[in-house]
């Protein structure tokens, strides 16, 4: 797929980094610097996440940058991304090796840094999880 923005050239999806129904990442250019944007769907099944991010990709040019969304289907902060006086404990498996993977990425969650003590669900459901609308961008 080839898209084009002013300011960036030329839009590519990454297939070969695929994980089908999980994860897709596209790369761009921001005069000359890379741009990648990737969009995870973890699974739901804790047992598999540890092993989901541990597999995503990691080796980018050191002068690149990153945004990621979508859903984790965990919790980077179970005391503020949780409606649940007590968070289920399974939403958090998988959690090292995520953010062992944002870390590879340098990427910071901007709403978080700018909301440090803010709680604020966009749905409800079985995980009270704060779903990821504001990406996380690279430092």
């Amino acid at each position: 797929m080839k898209w084009s923005w002013p300011g960036y050239d030329g839009l590519r999806h990454l297939a070969d980094l695929d994980v089908p129904g999980r994860y897709l990442v596209v790369r761009t250019e921001w005069d000359g610097r890379p741009v990648y944007v990737h969009n995870v769907y973890a699974p739901v099944r804790p047992e598999e996440r540890g092993a989901f991010y541990r597999q995503l990709p990691r080796d980018f040019e050191e002068t690149s940058l990153h945004f990621v969304g979508g859903d984790f289907n965990l919790y980077l902060n179970s005391k503020l991304d949780s409606s649940n006086a007590v968070p289920d404990r399974n939403v958090g498996r998988g959690k090292v090796a995520c953010v062992e993977w944002l870390t590879a990425l340098r990427v910071v969650d901007v709403w978080r840094t700018q909301h440090p003590a803010s709680r604020i669900f966009i749905r409800l459901s079985r995980q009270r999880q704060r779903e990821w609308l504001v990406p996380l961008l690279s430092a």
